[in-house]
């Protein structure tokens, strides 16, 4: 099977990468270091369109559905809480542009400040 890919497809991917600094090699510097707590995905329940493709992609599972609609009469997807890795699986899986991103912590260089 071949597979066509566009160079708008790739820059989009890249671009969408380099939102999460270092996608999955940083979420498995966070599991090693425990500070996986400090990840979490940043919903847009606005521009959600209740795909519930996040939530089906989320190895954590860490991501629902949520009870009440939003204005385009969908109910979006919400964090539970607690549990996220950071490996930004959702957010490469939305289709959506602006509909999910995922917050993770700067890394630390080992300098404290002042």
């Amino acid at each position: 099977m071949l597979l066509a890919v566009s160079d708008r497809n790739v820059r989009y991917f890249l671009y969408r990468l380099s939102l999460l600094g270092g996608g999955f090699a940083m979420a498995d510097k966070q599991l090693k270091a425990g500070n996986q707590a400090q990840s979490r995905p940043v919903i847009d329940t606005e521009e959600c369109k209740g795909c519930g493709r996040c939530v089906a992609a989320c190895p954590q599972k860490v991501l629902r559905m949520r009870p009440r609609i939003n204005h385009r009469g969908v109910q979006p997807a919400e964090y539970a809480g607690e549990g996220c890795v950071g490996c930004g699986i959702c957010f490469y899986n939305c289709p959506e542009p602006y509909g999910i991103e995922v917050e993770t912590p700067a890394p630390e260089d080992g300098k404290k400040k002042p």
